[in-house]
């Protein structure tokens, strides 16, 4: 059976590595997630809580349950850009960039912790959103780094699903999918719109100038390999 060429791109690189990914990974979540639960009950000494305020914006967005959905696939979302990586280069850049997302929202949080506001809402009327706000009740605010997950994995798939040559239809996607989970930030009432756009903007510059700071860490040399479709047997990490 033939599949379409970008298919095949996009297989070489999933398979690229794919030990070394597949360990890397889910050791990076045990690293992050147990930081991220433990500086919101442990901030900085001398910080003082402080209540981002909401806007007019986030009156106009009404809490919606199916949010929840497009809220949770950021864990699935975010693996897709490491999960395409296929040069030393590249994978040096995602973790420099990465590393300083983490590290940068982390620090933030510890020294200037924030929560949203009050919106005098009974949660128990929103099932899908009760456990949510039991486990993750709004702390760790400012800035969302689920905005910043997903704006920093929108820019770094863009392109690698060029590079596949994907279809229009997958680029758009990928864009489109981002959207959805910076919306649902408000629309569960996890993060307010100044969360949302602190977030934006930490991922934005995760990304650019992060990324290219990874670059000139990686190996000066142009890469040989990122003009022909890329073998799991040509390079190993």
């Amino acid at each position: 059976m033939n599949f379409p060429l970008w298919t095949q791109l996009i297989a070489k690189r999933f398979v690229t590595w794919l030990p070394f990914k597949a360990i890397a990974t889910p050791i990076a979540f045990c690293i992050f997630f147990p930081t991220y639960f433990w500086v919101m009950e442990h901030p900085a000494p001398f910080a003082n809580l402080r209540t981002i305020p909401a806007l007019a914006i986030d009156q106009w967005i009404p809490v919606q349950e199916w949010a929840l959905i497009p809220y949770a696939s950021l864990w699935l979302y975010v693996c897709l850009a490491s999960a395409l990586i296929h040069q030393r280069r590249e994978m040096i850049e995602y973790i420099v960039s990465a590393t300083f997302l983490c590290v940068s929202g982390i620090a933030i949080f510890w020294l200037f912790p924030t929560s949203v506001p009050d919106f005098g809402i009974d949660w128990q009327q929103h099932p899908a959103l009760h456990f949510l706000k039991t486990q993750d009740g709004g702390a760790n605010a400012l800035p969302s780094l689920h905005v910043a997950f997903s704006v920093f994995t929108a820019a770094f798939l863009a392109p690698q699903l060029r590079d596949c040559q994907a279809p229009h239809v997958i680029r758009i996607a990928n864009y489109v999918w981002a959207a959805l989970i910076v919306y649902s930030t408000i629309a569960t009432r996890q993060h307010v719109f100044l969360d949302a756009l602190a977030g934006m903007l930490l991922g934005l510059i995760a990304y650019y100038p992060i990324r290219k700071l990874g670059s000139l860490i990686s190996h000066p040399t142009k890469d040989k390999l990122a003009a022909v479709p890329f073998s799991p047997s040509t390079e190993q990490p």
